[in-house]
């Protein structure tokens, strides 16, 4: 199979992976109610977890994170065995891209990080827990999601460039002259989809700077 074929399949299943509105289809099938009707609009797992209620929202997480992770840790391994390249980095702008903007709900999605969580578990793992960390810090003393997310978007950015190696590059069939040119793809498209973060959040960003931005849970 042509490679260039091969690199369109893998871009094309991604995405369309990625695209699965996992929150709307939650609120149609189990709750009759369409989710972008309802709190904030969004099809997220934040928004599900404060309409639906913890259960729901909790499984559009996972699954959202599975959508990121499942696409770039396997389908490159099975279309360019032992020789993979930046093919994973491609699958997770890909995935992210299909949730952002998908394709089932007129190319209007969710803010990508749950998402960018899973593309990162699979090329990255320690910086992404890392960030993960530090997105559980943040919400934890602010109640905020969002605040959560943007934080841990730079954090992430931050851990990449600073990262001299990633653990799972072998992984991803390199010797070992090529890996620091996926370590660099991945640092790039580590901070395109940190800035993504920022442009889907833009909205947060106002109301969080007007104070009247929603925390996951009341405050005391």
């Amino acid at each position: 199979m042509d490679n260039l074929f091969k690199l369109s399949i893998l871009i094309f299943v991604s995405y369309f992976l990625g695209a699965i509105p996992t929150g709307f289809l939650v609120g149609k099938i189990f709750f009759k109610k369409d989710i972008r009707l309802e709190g904030s609009k969004n099809t997220g797992a934040t928004n599900v977890f404060r309409v639906f209620g913890a259960l729901p929202g909790i499984a559009v997480l996972i699954i959202d994170i599975l959508k990121g992770f499942l696409p770039v840790f396997f389908i490159p391994e099975m279309l360019f065995p032992g020789a993979l390249g930046s093919t994973p980095v491609l699958a997770g702008l890909a995935c992210v891209a299909g949730h952002n903007w998908t394709v089932f709900l007129d190319f209007k999605g969710g803010k990508g990080v749950a998402t960018s969580l899973g593309v990162f578990l699979a090329l990255a793992p320690i910086q992404t827990i890392l960030s993960a960390i530090v997105f559980s810090i943040v919400l934890g003393l602010t109640g905020y999601v969002s605040l959560g997310s943007i934080i841990a978007g730079v954090s992430l950015a931050v851990f990449l460039w600073v990262s001299p190696f990633f653990p799972l590059a072998k992984s991803f069939g390199l010797d070992f002259t090529r890996i620091l040119d996926v370590v660099l793809s991945i640092k790039i498209i580590g901070t395109i989809i940190s800035l993504l973060v920022f442009y889907t959040h833009r909205s947060n960003i106002k109301r969080l700077l007007d104070g009247k931005e929603n925390r996951l849970w009341r405050k005391k």
